[in-house]
């Protein structure tokens, strides 16, 4: 019976070149170079492959494994038809055989590159350096436009047949379809309605995934570059005082707990989430909270006033060192935040997100009479006017005794600001 085996050469040298040999037990012992040659010490004789650490040894070992099968199978074909081959005469058919397999392969690869959903697969699957929401996005694209497909009774779309009319009816999809839930990488995530800024992203996407297979032997309608969405962004939510006050006074479930304290906590500092959620229990000190604002090069470390409303949440949670809060996604808290606001009885909780809080203490401290350059280096907004060479300790400290005496009195300041305006319509 025959059979192949792949060996070194030489296996007593300190480098060798691996074959592979074919033997029938009895005329036929065939040797064929594999190309391949490796240190004595990286071949394992029991199973057959490279243990290098050489970032190559993964794709040489495929590479062996593919061609000993190849090499097996051009001898048994060949003595099933009555011919003799040499090594040389194997080694030309295998080239002949990867060459057929290579054409299938890129035929294939080519069908896939022309489908949409396997392109928008493909992307999701590739290692990158993309952000997990950008990922997600991606991912979300891919569930509705699947589904719209299958409601269109479509099974494969290629990049060709992305008409100016195709993306028209999936925008009035987007527009319409209802909030549902999807899973990403084993985490449920709820489907917003979609707006139109999500949609904006959508048709990004596609154009992104469409310049990246262009070449590639078939046209892409030019309606998909053409095509977009005009992003429109809603109107700012602010909370007023009163609405905060009514968030501070709510009971809450436990479940719940966290989310409204990281709410609150962005409430009275001004905070963006992703800057809350890397804070350090290190970076609580000399009265302020110092966090890393990704958004300018011109402040790249911002200052923010601890008052009694941070100060209190800071103390439920400090600890010597690591992550000041525990992780809870930025999803999670809108979805737990609009829950408790609607509790609250405060009006349009569904507009209510993490970003509301950073708004709304921007509301509060103008409210207050605070000017535009103490409220920017608050909140670390880059204003063209101020750097750190004219602003010194003694106005930070300034600053920071205005804020905590403003946010202390907040509600007897507003009420004389009340009733000096009744007054003054009185008479």
């Amino acid at each position: 019976m025959a059979s192949i085996i792949t060996r070194l050469k030489r296996p007593k040298s300190e480098r060798s070149s691996i074959v592979y040999q074919i033997r029938d037990g009895r005329a036929v012992d065939i040797v064929i170079p594999a190309g391949i040659s490796v240190k004595t010490s990286h071949w394992n004789t029991d199973k057959k492959y490279i243990m290098s650490a050489d970032s190559n040894s993964i794709s040489k070992n495929a590479t062996l494994k593919a061609d000993e099968k190849r090499a097996f199978q051009v001898y048994l074909d060949a003595r099933s038809n009555g011919v003799q081959l040499t090594s040389k005469g194997i080694q030309e058919a295998m080239k002949a055989k990867a060459v057929e397999v290579l054409e299938d392969e890129q035929k294939e690869a080519l069908q896939d590159a022309d489908d949409v959903i396997a392109q928008i697969q493909h992307f999701i699957e590739t290692p990158n350096t993309h952000s997990e929401s950008y990922m997600r996005g991606a991912y979300q694209l891919k569930q509705h436009l699947s589904r719209f497909l299958q409601l269109k009774g479509i099974h494969t779309l290629p990049f060709n047949d992305l008409t100016l009319f195709f993306l028209e009816s999936y925008n009035a999809y987007l527009e319409t379809n209802d909030s549902d839930y999807y899973v990403y990488k084993g985490r449920m995530y709820l489907k917003q309605p979609l707006k139109s800024a999500t949609r904006s992203k959508h048709f990004e996407f596609l154009s992104k995934i469409a310049k990246n297979v262009l070449g590639r032997g078939f046209v892409i309608n030019s309606a998909v570059f053409d095509y977009n969405v005009t992003e429109v962004n809603d109107p700012k939510r602010k909370l007023q005082w009163q609405e905060i006050k009514a968030l501070l006074a709510v009971d809450v479930k436990p479940h719940e707990q966290l989310a409204k304290n990281l709410f609150i906590f962005m409430l009275f500092s001004g905070m963006r989430i992703s800057a809350t959620q890397g804070l350090r229990n290190a970076d609580i000190a000399d009265g302020f909270i110092h966090w890393i604002n990704t958004k300018s090069n011109k402040l790249p470390t911002i200052k923010t006033t601890i008052n009694d409303y941070t100060a209190e949440i800071i103390r439920q949670y400090k600890s010597k060192t690591g992550l000041l809060y525990p992780y809870l996604s930025q999803s999670k808290i809108n979805v737990h935040i609009k829950t408790i606001a609607e509790r609250a009885g405060i009006e349009r909780p569904k507009e209510i997100t993490c970003h509301t809080a950073r708004h709304s203490y921007n509301q509060l401290l103008k409210t207050l009479g605070v000017d535009l350059t103490i409220r920017e280096m608050e909140l670390g907004h880059t204003n063209q006017n101020i750097n750190e060479s004219t602003y010194s300790e003694e106005d930070e400290l300034a600053r920071q005794h205005l804020i905590i005496s403003l946010i202390e009195d907040v509600d007897e300041i507003l009420a004389k600001r009340s009733h000096k305006t009744r007054s003054k319509f009185a008479d």
